[in-house]
């Protein structure tokens, strides 16, 4: 065989690095996109969900006779109905033992509840508005039992325990080391300790869960449409949770109004949706609202730190040793323990740390169950970690940045490895050049002139502070990515990729590779994910990981495609395939444009083909990804508060953030100002609060306070790095869907901490809401 041509074009048609217009745009800003709640078919029935009103309760009993008299109610279904039904898998984070796999999840509550939001009873009626009204006939008697609403309290002497059978509320610990950090911390010449919490909040999309499913009793399948970020996973737990054959299930993912992580996993709701449309025959369709959004999806965050750190006298770090609590809810959900995980992970950082030891403690209470959120664990940690950064500079009395140039990994020194390890695979970090970007953020930002500007904002008694997170991210989690090109029989390109679309661009920057392999318009490169009768495997959209699997994946397909369209030329053209050029549709003799063949034409000649060829001009392949990139970058916030009200506002706000190659600046870019406004969200504002007696006190916008445009920064400045591609794919690109939010709480509470420091109020803990800042003003007296 001969060797594959060049990729040799007259028309330019390179657009991997351009910032070209999303593709999915014009649908979407048209109207023609179609949503969850849009799905319409015949004899199509509402649900509605009876949600648990105790926090931790035993059900006695349950009357649903009155709620199915009603006329047009289809079906009242509780446990008892529903038989013997294994508990929803772990996906993410699995452990071994008794503890983890005693506290998954039923669809419905079976004898006990344990959070306020458990699904209870599912309702299904001609209307949603009948269902409403028949959950309320539904009566159940409940014993009230004993709450743990306080994860530091859920190991106390006389706490109920959640699942008896995990044996207590702590049902996992988590413990990495590196080297000697006992002995490390004993002889460093300072030792600096703390405590800090991160409060419970979650992604709020603007589009709630919804779900549709009708069965097909003829053919036996069942269809969903609705589905999100990881379907081919969900369409196996479905098969084995109904006991249906996979190949009869049929997934469609339709547009996604947000996902942030916590849209897409396989909730209690998935199960009972198709399993009733199964059972009445006729098509269910189920849309959460908002209420139940806030209190039934995936929260996250929340975690309790009690953390030490070594250093010398100038500020170099020997020794971190912390131990945190993580607050998992009521159940273990499908993301298992990976959140802690990662924060053990990379809470060391983009920083030297010869010695270091981290434990996390897995508990249990009477709280929703927790999920991923975008930048879970790292919004955490780094907020951790750089708040004792600027401990550590404080009270030597140094430059904060000082001491984080003194402390970063050297890129010389990459491959670095961390110590650790989370989601299978060693933690250690690919490229990179801290140093570089930290030093681009802060010139950027003006750095000199900001702290020039603060100290005369502080002869007025105006309190402006300026503060860092440096992040360092993990993307491109493996273990593998499917993708198909083909060229069809009228010429066209289209790309299946095994990639979910949960509003990254991921149509149009799969089509820009594609596009510039086979040089065609990336307009005109039609692009299929998740049908699973189109697209038989996949991974899905998570973790960042679209960039760096999926479009590799997509890339070595549409080389195996152009091999073929040249082979199938060289033996029309009667031409050796080096002597070939491929642009615009077309292949040609070099210097002999008139000695062509069309795209088409080849299509319909490589069925059968010549000798020895696969027929057709389509190729797949599986990208293989053992190791995960690690991208890197610095968050800049300048602020001013006001003691007395407590309003933080955001002057300035620079982001600076290598992802090794943008194959659309302007979706990096996007990504990146998008991430910021839900990592200041929760950085200022945005908490799930919750009494001492478990019940949920944030169920509305009204309470559940999120940023809008007007708390956005008054100038932001983003830098997209490309300096350090990463050697684990043959694009080097990395990842940047959390870069933008996991530097933000870490940020902007050192600014404001900065700004407060003349005042001595301590930041410790998040959100850094209005209330609690003029709270801790007032406690020190330090209002005007």
């Amino acid at each position: 065989m001969s060797p594959p041509a060049r990729l040799e074009t007259a028309v330019d048609y390179r657009v991997i690095g351009v910032p070209m217009k999303r593709k999915e745009d014009f649908r979407l800003l048209t109207g023609r996109g179609k949503y969850a709640a849009d799905v319409r078919l015949p004899g199509l029935l509402q649900a509605a969900i009876l949600r648990s009103p105790h926090p931790h309760a035993r059900i006695a009993a349950i009357r649903a006779d009155p709620a199915r008299a009603v006329p047009g109610v289809a079906a009242v279904i509780t446990a008892a109905d529903l038989g013997t039904v294994p508990r929803i898998p772990v996906r993410l984070g699995q452990r071994s033992g008794p503890g983890p796999t005693a506290c998954l999840q039923p669809p419905l509550a079976t004898g006990v509840v344990r959070y306020v939001g458990e699904p209870v009873a599912f309702v299904v009626a001609a209307s949603r508005y009948l269902a409403e009204d028949a959950l309320e006939l539904i009566e159940i008697e409940w014993e009230p039992l004993p709450v743990v609403a306080d994860a530091r309290r859920a190991s106390d002497p006389g706490v109920p325990i959640l699942h008896p059978a995990a044996g207590g509320n702590v049902v996992e610990r988590l413990l990495t080391r590196a080297g000697d950090p006992a002995g490390a911390l004993a002889s460093a010449e300072r030792r600096i300790s703390g405590r800090f919490a991160i409060q419970r909040h979650t992604g709020v999309p603007m589009e709630t869960r919804g779900l549709t499913a009708a069965h097909d009793p003829g053919t036996g399948v069942l269809t969903l449409w609705g589905v999100a970020k990881v379907p081919h996973f969900n369409r196996r737990v479905l098969a084995d949770l109904l006991g249906h054959p996979e190949h009869l299930i049929h997934f469609i993912e339709l547009e996604v109004g947000g996902g942030f992580g916590v849209r897409g996993e396989f909730y209690p709701e998935d199960y009972m949706v198709p399993w009733t449309a199964m059972r009445l025959g006729r098509p269910v369709q189920w849309v959460e609202d908002r209420r139940e959004h806030l209190m039934a999806t995936n929260h996250s965050r929340q975690q309790y730190h009690e953390v030490e750190i070594g250093v010398r006298r100038d500020g170099t770090i020997v020794a971190l040793r912390d131990r945190f609590m993580a607050d998992l809810g009521a159940y273990i959900r499908t993301h298992g323990v990976v959140v802690p995980e990662l924060t053990i992970a990379l809470l060391p950082g983009p920083y030297r740390i010869p010695h270091y030891e981290c434990e996390a403690l897995c508990v249990l209470t009477n709280k929703t169950p927790t999920g991923t959120y975008r930048g879970p664990g790292r919004y955490e940690g780094t907020f951790v970690r750089e708040r004792l950064i600027d401990r550590v500079a404080g009270e030597l009395g140094l430059d904060p940045a000082d001491v984080r140039r003194r402390n970063f990994i050297d890129a010389s020194e990459m491959p670095y490895e961390v110590g650790g390890a989370s989601l299978g695979q060693r933690t250690v970090y690919d490229c990179g050049d801290y140093r570089s970007a930290f030093d681009q953020a802060l010139a950027l930002a003006d750095y000199e002139a900001m702290r020039a500007e603060q100290a005369e904002a502080r002869k007025q008694r105006r309190y402006l502070g300026i503060g860092f997170g440096c992040v360092l991210e993990k993307a491109g989690l493996g273990p593998w990515e499917y993708a198909r090109v083909e060229v069809d029989g009228s010429g066209s390109v289209v790309v299946y990729s095994g990639v979910a679309a949960v509003g990254q661009g991921i149509e149009t920057t799969l089509a820009q590779v594609v596009a510039e392999e086979l040089a065609v318009p990336a307009e005109e490169v039609t692009v299929v994910h998740g049908d699973s009768a189109r697209v038989p495997f996949g991974i899905g959209g998570f973790a960042s990981r679209g960039a760096a699997v999926a479009l590799p994946a997509a890339l070595e397909a549409a080389r195996k495609v152009r091999d073929k369209i040249f082979r199938v030329a060289s033996s029309l053209l009667e031409a050796h395939p080096g002597d070939l050029v491929l642009e615009s549709g077309k292949v040609h003799v070099r210097g002999l444009p008139e000695r062509a063949v069309t795209l088409r034409q080849l299509a319909r000649a490589a069925v059968p083909g010549p000798p020895g060829m696969e027929p057709g001009l389509y190729a797949a392949h599986f990208f293989e990804a053992p190791k995960m990139t690690y991208p890197y970058g610095t968050h800049v916030a300048g602020v001013e508060v006001d003691p007395a009200t407590g309003r933080v506002t955001l002057r300035k706000y620079v982001v600076t953030y290598d992802v090794g190659r943008a194959i659309n600046p302007m979706i990096v870019g996007g990504q990146i100002v998008g991430g910021l406004a839900q990592g200041l969200g929760g950085a200022l504002f945005e908490e799930l609060v919750y009494d001492d007696q478990g019940q949920p006190l944030t169920t509305t916008f009204m309470d559940y306070l999120v940023p809008t445009a007007m708390e956005m920064p008054e100038a932001t400045i983003v830098k997209i790095l490309e300096e350090t591609p990463t050697p684990l794919n043959p694009l080097g690109v990395k990842g940047v869907g959390e870069g933008g939010s996991s530097g933000a709480g870490a940020a902007i509470a050192n600014a404001v901490a900065d700004a407060l420091a003349p005042l001595g109020i301590a930041i410790t803990e998040l959100p850094l809401s209005p209330d609690r800042l003029a709270r801790l003003a007032r406690e020190r007296d330090a209002c005007p």
